[in-house]
């Protein structure tokens, strides 16, 4: 009775393993990797209700996945709002057994995002205006709180600007570069670069160039250890 109930034991662990293993094997091929591109682009697409434009994938499943060349379409203009050249994230799959996401290194190249916030003040971005907020409450439902750590976060040539066609006021951050790691604790250390940052607002502009920026942060709390910068006209 033993010997059979120990056989059907090894019979499972043996059709599990080879599930797991065959499934791995699919979603690493280019079959799968262009499986879970298709599935990414179809959820953000139903999710912004905007153009997604996604040109490779490439992952592993169990540990990393590179995005390349990705782009969500402004609302009534086929110009992306939201740009990113590269996304890497290096992560730890079986973190989620225990109830967590774990991202030991989540590294974006080249992002460039345009906000622009029209007359009738709506701001177009994915994610912010209303079209794109749909409910979920799956996670509430299934009662199942994922606690989320990033180990080490960087940013690196990004672009950023920010429009109000009514006031008017422009702001442009040029060739932004952040990097943010957990040193123990709560606390994080960050370091922020920038070569300008620049407010136009009517016949007025502040600029600042070569920002530096460092220190430490945790959720409750924000130090700036070192700051300089060259402001013209000062």
């Amino acid at each position: 009775m033993i010997k059979k109930i120990f056989k059907i034991i090894t019979i499972i662990l043996i059709v599990l393993f080879t599930v797991v293993l065959v499934s791995f094997i699919l979603l690493s091929s280019r079959v799968g990797e262009r499986f879970v591109q298709r599935f990414i682009i179809t959820q953000l697409e139903q999710t912004t209700h905007r153009k997604v434009a996604l040109r490779d994938l490439r992952t592993n499943i169990v540990s990393n996945i590179v995005i390349n060349d990705f782009e969500i379409a402004a609302r009534d203009s086929i110009s992306p709002v939201l740009a990113v050249g590269r996304l890497g994230i290096r992560y730890n799959l079986f973190a989620l057994l225990q109830k967590r996401i774990s991202i030991e290194q989540l590294a974006i190249d080249s992002l460039r995002i345009n906000l622009i916030l029209d007359k009738a003040g709506r701001l177009d971005f994915p994610f912010l205006d209303q079209e794109s907020a749909v409910a979920d409450t799956t996670g509430a439902k299934a009662g199942l709180p994922l606690n989320i750590r990033i180990d080490e976060c960087s940013l690196r040539r990004t672009y950023l600007s920010y429009n109000e066609t009514l006031t008017p006021l422009e702001t442009t951050v040029r060739n932004l570069n952040l990097v943010t790691s957990f040193i123990g604790g709560k606390l994080n250390e960050y370091m922020i670069e920038s070569d300008e940052v620049r407010f136009d607002y009517r016949d007025t502009r502040l600029q600042a160039n070569e920002l530096h920026l460092h220190g430490l942060w945790s959720v409750d709390r924000l130090s700036v250890d070192s700051l300089s910068t060259m402001v013209e006209g000062l």
